[in-house]
């Protein structure tokens, strides 16, 4: 029997979606427009300064991000990536919905936008802007994912889903955590 009112927090990226949706986007973008991949030593370059603490995470995304600007195939590309990859999302997300369920995710919303009504949910992630290529605000990572969450008035929640202990502060605020491995998810947290 369901809970009424029940609360489920999900992160998305190897949590609701099989993968990461923003390498799959940049993978599925390339084979559909194979010029783009002079920019990959450009993007390599940079993964490098990231990987030794010389840039942050948003400023390595917005550089991967650029070649995605201005671009008069972004929507339609984007339409095209989910009717391939909207199987990616996992059973254990319908498996385990609440009555309201709220994705918060790293990821750039507009590559997760297009599905949400599909998953019959709230998204908060990072915001990009494709049109100047940046992101606005805060990465929607770490604490941040708390931060988001308080201002949307929820400060505990029933269930909270994860693949990663970097989510340790959300982890903390649910009744019960889990983390997931493929379709299955482990408990890992109990108030």
């Amino acid at each position: 029997m369901r809970i009424k009112n029940k609360i489920c927090v999900f992160d998305f990226d190897n949590t609701v979606y099989d993968g990461n949706v923003t390498l799959d986007f940049f993978k599925f973008s390339l084979k559909r427009h194979f010029l783009r991949g002079i920019f990959l030593p450009i993007i390599g370059a940079y993964y490098i300064l990231l990987r030794h603490g010389l840039i942050d995470l948003s400023k390595f995304i917005e550089v991967s991000y650029k070649y995605l600007v201005n671009i008069n195939t972004f929507k339609t590309d984007l339409d095209k990536f989910w009717e391939k990859h909207f199987a990616k999302i996992k059973v254990l997300y319908f498996k385990r919905k609440g009555s309201t369920n709220i994705i918060v995710s790293a990821s750039p919303d507009v590559f997760i936008e297009p599905i949400i009504s599909k998953l019959d949910c709230k998204l908060i992630a990072s915001h990009f802007d494709v049109d100047t290529g940046k992101v606005v605000g805060q990465l929607c990572y770490g604490l941040e994912k708390v931060v988001r969450l308080v201002k949307e008035g929820i400060n505990s929640f029933d269930e909270f889903y994860t693949d990663d202990y970097s989510d340790s502060p959300l982890i903390k605020m649910a009744k019960f955590a889990y983390l997931v491995r493929g379709n299955s998810a482990q408990l890992v947290w109990k108030k």
